[in-house]
């Protein structure tokens, strides 16, 4: 008597690429989760975009990571892309920090908050959880002040959006160049609000 027997084998067939399959799946989510980030700041020199004669010249802040560290951009029209975060501009006789959502027509989860109570970058452990800290308002840069940046709603795998938080210390403010050296540390983790890498 014959026996039909293809969806047994369909089945055996399914299971033995799944089977294949599953390890090079765990290792991609792995490779995705493991990213690396260490405690070591970035330096970043910034200019001012209220200048016209600095127009061309990095002006405002990617925060999320590429594939590590974020990268200056330079914005010609605030509202021409939204793959930034935070731009400098000029406040009164100083420099100040305006998230991407304060300009007219970008629509960003961007915002900056200022820390009160932490006296250096390695000293500060997380982002605030009280998202009423965080502004799309300017926020003046002041030298020794540390602050904390969250992104913009970005892709972060599986089909999945997020922010990240970066906290920076400002260095330098050179209110008559137009100029701002801050240096920053960057959780690559989508909507991790730790600021220390893991050990």
């Amino acid at each position: 008597m014959f026996t039909y027997r293809r969806p047994i084998t369909i089945m055996r067939t399914k299971r033995a690429v799944m089977t294949a399959f599953f390890p090079l799946l765990l290792v991609a989510c792995e490779d995705e989760f493991k990213q690396e980030w260490t405690a070591t700041p970035d330096t970043v020199e910034l200019f001012s975009l209220s200048r016209p004669e600095l127009i061309g010249r990095p002006s405002a802040f990617d925060f999320v990571p590429q594939p590590l560290f974020g990268i200056p951009v330079a914005v010609e029209n605030p509202s021409a892309t939204g793959r930034w975060d935070v731009a400098v501009v000029d406040q009164g006789s100083t420099l100040a920090f305006l998230p991407a959502g304060g300009f007219a027509g970008l629509n960003s989860r961007a915002a900056i908050a200022e820390i009160s109570g932490a006296t250096t970058l390695e000293e500060l452990r997380e982002a605030p959880g009280d998202t009423a800290q965080f502004k799309t308002t300017a926020v003046a840069a002041q030298v020794g002040k540390i602050y904390v940046v969250r992104t913009r709603r970005e892709d972060c795998g599986f089909g999945s959006t997020g922010v990240r938080y970066a906290k920076l210390e400002v260095l330098e403010v050179n209110a008559p160049a137009g100029t701002l050296r801050f240096r920053t540390i960057i959780n690559p983790y989508c909507n991790s609000r730790t600021l220390i890498p893991p050990d």
